[in-house]
């Protein structure tokens, strides 16, 4: 599933630069001002992110399984560069399909890096 058919191709069109595009891995940059939008649409198809800056409410008895589904999309991340402070995780299931989507923003302040992996 390329990254177009699950967010839509008006946010695609704010992709600066593809460095890698296939049917299970795809690499793209796009500007820091549309971050916003991409959380916007990524939350509503995947579900809250799983590490991310935001403070999310969650219920306790969620608690235990949001974390054992973190550690296993943590390991996952770690394939394709981990995730560190101030960067973004979602891991969900979109149309049958399990999909990990890293968020890393630049330290320019003006560029982000989204990497999506096809499990």
């Amino acid at each position: 599933m390329k990254i177009v058919s699950l967010v839509g191709e008006e946010l695609c069109n704010s992709i600066k630069e593809t460095r890698e595009s296939s049917e299970k891995y795809e690499e793209v940059v796009f500007f820091s001002k549309d971050v916003s939008s991409w959380n916007r649409i990524l939350t509503e198809k995947l579900g809250h992110p799983l590490v991310s800056t935001e403070k999310i409410e969650i219920e306790d008895t969620s608690k235990e399984i949001l974390s054992l589904k973190k550690d296993a999309a943590l390991k996952l991340a770690n394939s394709f560069g981990g995730i560190s402070k101030g960067q973004t995780l979602y891991h969900g299931t979109y149309n049958l399909t399990e999909i990990l989507i890293m968020i890393w923003p630049w330290q320019d302040n003006a560029h982000v890096t989204l990497k999506k992996v096809i499990i």
